[in-house]
């Protein structure tokens, strides 16, 4: 019994993923047709980059609810609910003749992405062995690395044949194969038991420390912020630096990607044979710290800032699965409101990252990027070694 509760449900875990590259994937694939959304639009280039932040701020607001909501109602009730707002708001985008129009539904899509994320985590933590959590997570997020690395050069393609409209509208066609295959792994999934004792924040019932839990919550908002950062503002970097033009950024990015790609995988391993999850994620965060110098306020050269983005980008993703690992060993009665409170953090730091990175940048130039990023990392590897009693409530056995 014990050799079968340590097997990864792989379908579940291979839909999560799919569905979770699709969510990640449904924001990010606007990123090339801006100035092609703009002029179909009649809109600025600016107010049509602010359907990013709508996006995340409905992504954020909606994970806090839905993941709440399926610790009462059930995970696969909410994750249909997700994916149908998801549909419907790609679709809504694909279709809106109007600036206006398309911000609506980029709302609604945003809150299908947000309901989703919280909400898959929850349930695939709710089927795995706590041997197995942080490969189990880590195959999760798997799915948002593949659409950091893939998802904008696939839809770049499809947008020569399709244009942007098509995209949208293929990307909500797409989905609906993604709820299939969500509802075939986790048909007859019930709602979890209610929770007992009224309504105290769930990371103050249980077996984890409500103060530790705070703790590594806010340690993965700085965490956000370190990734956010080299996301959002790397292409930048090298433009201004190096000069270099929209084809020759492909490369480079690629690479950057493919280190978050790596981080995660290796960190998802490690998560689940290393004894303490919040060191592991203390040590990724002091890494970062360094390496946040060493990229942003140091010019070494394009061949070795190339480099320098992808072991940022590794060591950044190798505590995340650790992290998640931690958080998905809540209660299962509370485990989908953690969850969730955990993407509305993320929401926060990403959206950190991105609005005082363009006053750093404006103001001082991208080398002002290196200290305050730096400062950031280093005070979440603070916060995770204050909370490291939460390794003997969640680390593996």
């Amino acid at each position: 019994m014990r050799d079968a509760a340590a097997r990864l449900p792989l379908f579940l875990l291979s839909s999560a993923c799919a569905a979770t590259f699709l969510v990640t994937g449904s924001g990010m694939v606007r990123a090339p047709f801006l100035l092609d959304m703009s002029r179909d639009l009649g809109a600025s280039l600016t107010a049509t980059a602010n359907l990013f932040s709508m996006t995340a701020f409905a992504w954020g607001v909606a994970s806090l609810f839905a993941g709440a909501a399926s610790d009462r109602l059930g995970r696969l009730p909410m994750l249909l609910l997700a994916h149908g707002l998801l549909v419907g708001g790609l679709a809504g985008i694909s279709l809106s003749g109007g600036y206006w129009t398309v911000a609506f539904w980029t709302l609604v899509a945003g809150a299908g992405g947000g309901a989703h994320m919280g909400v898959i985590f929850a349930a695939v933590s709710d089927r795995v062995d706590e041997r197995q959590r942080g490969r189990a997570l880590g195959g999760i997020m798997t799915g948002q690395s593949i659409a950091f690395v893939a998802g904008v050069p696939i839809a770049s393609w499809l947008g020569t044949l399709l244009g942007w409209r098509g995209v949208m509208a293929a990307m909500a066609a797409t989905d609906l194969a993604a709820i299939a295959a969500l509802w075939l792994a986790l048909r007859g999934d019930g709602a979890p038991p209610a929770a007992a004792g009224g309504s105290g924040l769930p990371w103050r019932r249980g077996a984890m420390p409500g103060r530790d839990l705070l703790l590594l919550l806010a340690a993965g908002v700085g965490e956000r912020v370190c990734f956010g950062v080299v996301a959002v503002y790397f292409a930048t970097m090298l433009q201004l630096r190096y000069g270099l033009d929209l084809a020759g950024l492909t490369l480079p990015l690629a690479l950057m990607a493919a280190g978050n790609l790596a981080g995660n995988a290796v960190g998802s391993s490690l998560a689940d044979r290393l004894p303490d999850r919040p060191l592991s994620f203390a040590a990724s965060c002091a890494g970062t710290a360094l390496l946040a110098l060493l990229l942003f306020a140091w010019d070494p050269g394009l061949p070795a800032c190339v480099a320098l983005g992808f072991v940022y980008s590794f060591v950044n993703a190798l505590g995340r699965p650790a992290l998640m690992a931690v958080f998905g060993g809540a209660p299962r009665e509370t485990r989908g409101a953690l969850l969730g409170f955990n993407i509305t953090c993320a929401s926060v730091g990403w959206i950190s990252a991105a609005a005082i990175g363009g006053i750093l940048i404006e103001a001082h130039g991208v080398a002002a990027l290196g200290p305050p990023t730096a400062a950031v990392a280093v005070v979440a590897a603070v916060l995770a070694l204050a909370a490291r009693r939460l390794a003997r409530a969640t680390g593996p056995s």
